[in-house]
């Protein structure tokens, strides 16, 4: 019988066009200064280069001093900037348009302003052309880009900039009032201003910056209740949105479920979340998004888009996950608070090795309790360990052929070389009677490819066989 373990739990696995693959292992890049922990951080590219420029945010676990630290792609420092004494873990968000960025937090007394790559000033409010309007002074708290203009929301109240590329720091247009406090904001599907609030998610049309000084359009509600900020992102070309159990696509119908494998476990972590709004937070990816806990799990959920495929993402090592920052190839830097790392080699950044499981129960005939005599799994790898474990009864094997190294191998660990990279055959002997197995399967070593499809072998009952239900 041939099952298909991509429907199943994965855990450190991720779903690729030729099967499932064991995720790489994190390497860390940068570590904030000493007595430091990063809180956010964002990049941003240059507009007449290819070149990218990193923004961290490091806060002083003792003083609770945040400091903004700008770095090159190669993570050389070009300048810092001292935010002063702010909350823990703030909401840090940023606008660009036309090469000006202004940086903003509810947590800041003001908001700061200067270009891309270069040095920042506190934003003042710039008078405006027309003299029979007054400018405010520039509010603190998210802000993002819509059009040719900022907008800044406070609390349930939204300003935006007057048009055009001086006026980035004129706000004379009326402001918008919601019914709820806005916990994001952020331009999604056809350039509509969305608004994550605690009453709904309110969305403004592109065309409501054709009107004039003041934004003036047609606000449309979508009854979906968040909780706090990162509750939504907008991950290539979809609004999504965290839930109780799971994520919304919004303006469809699909719901992505992150509820979790139920059955029996071996070897595999339990990862229950009681509310995903409540304890998560979202963050874009190259491939999709991940879910966060801010140091309140040792874990984070891992989706890709493009099949709707999920894993839950464990490990030794602690998932801090507080933001991701992009190389100038689009890949997607995690920012944990100890260190930014990088999907690179085979084991992660605290030594320990990658491991990838899949957990799920066997579809049996309703009628019939057979015995599961083998299991047979396809991976690579050479010498590495492979384990399959039927209702309690494990089994463990190595991949088995001749142990070549690649080329470069030692560039990624001089341990666990990547050696044999066609898919090898496996065969646990078991012998379990059960109606509905669970089943779990274990892959040591990164970036290892697996075979989606696995045979199980059935046969009768047997009058002796033990009943495992």
């Amino acid at each position: 019988m041939r099952v298909d373990i991509s429907n199943f739990e994965l855990q450190n696995l991720i779903k690729t066009k030729d099967g499932l693959s064991t995720r790489r292992g994190l390497t860390s890049l940068k570590t904030p200064t000493a007595g430091h922990v990063y809180v956010g951080g964002f990049t941003l590219e240059s507009p007449n280069t290819s070149e990218v420029t990193h923004y961290l945010f490091e806060q002083a676990t003792a003083t609770s001093l945040c400091v903004m630290r700008v770095f090159t792609e190669e993570f050389f420092e070009l300048f810092s900037h001292s935010l002063g004494t702010i909350s823990r873990d703030p909401v840090i968000t940023y606008a660009v348009v036309n090469n000006q960025l202004m940086v903003n937090s509810p947590s800041f007394s003001s908001p700061l302003y200067g270009l891309v790559g270069g040095g920042v000033i506190p934003a003042l409010k710039v008078a405006s052309t027309n003299p029979d309007t007054t400018a405010l002074d520039i509010p603190a708290g998210l802000t993002c880009a819509f059009g040719d203009r900022v907008v800044i929301a406070q609390g349930n109240v939204v300003f935006f900039s007057d048009p055009g590329v001086s006026a980035l720091r004129t706000f004379a247009a009326r402001p918008l009032s919601l019914q709820g406090n806005v916990y994001d904001m952020m331009v999604g599907p056809n350039g509509a201003l969305f608004f994550v609030t605690s009453a709904g998610i309110f969305s403004l049309a592109s065309d409501a910056l054709g009107q004039g000084a003041d934004v003036v359009g047609f606000i449309s509600k979508v009854p979906i209740e968040t909780t706090h900020s990162r509750n939504a992102a907008f991950c290539r070309g979809q609004l999504v949105v965290l839930q109780q159990s799971g994520v919304v696509f919004l303006g469809s119908d699909e719901v992505l479920d992150l509820s979790p494998y139920l059955g029996r476990r071996h070897s595999s972590l339990p990862v229950e979340v009681d509310d995903l709004r409540l304890q998560g937070e979202i963050h874009a990816t190259d491939t999709g998004f991940v879910v966060g806990f801010r140091g309140r799990r040792s874990f984070y959920l891992s989706a890709n888009l493009v099949d709707r495929s999920f894993s839950f993402v464990t490990g030794a090592s602690s998932f801090n996950l507080v933001g991701c920052l992009r190389s100038r190839e689009g890949e997607s830097l995690p920012i944990l608070s100890s260190r930014v790392v990088q999907s690179y080699g085979s084991v992660d950044f605290d030594g320990a090795t990658v491991t990838g499981y899949a957990s799920g129960l066997v579809p049996m005939p309703p009628d019939d309790r057979p015995v599961i005599r083998r299991v047979t799994i396809s991976a690579s790898q050479v010498g590495q360990a492979c384990g399959a474990v039927v209702d309690g009864t494990a089994k463990t094997a190595l991949v088995p052929g001749a142990s070549t190294n690649l080329i470069g191998a030692s560039l990624w660990s001089a341990a666990v070389p990547l050696s044999g990279r066609q898919l090898r055959t496996i065969r646990h002997s078991c012998d379990v009677r059960s109606s509905s197995p669970s089943l779990e399967l274990s892959f040591a070593g990164g970036a290892r490819r697996i075979s989606s499809a696995i045979d199980v072998e059935v046969n009768g009952q047997g009058r002796a066989r033990k009943d495992r239900n």
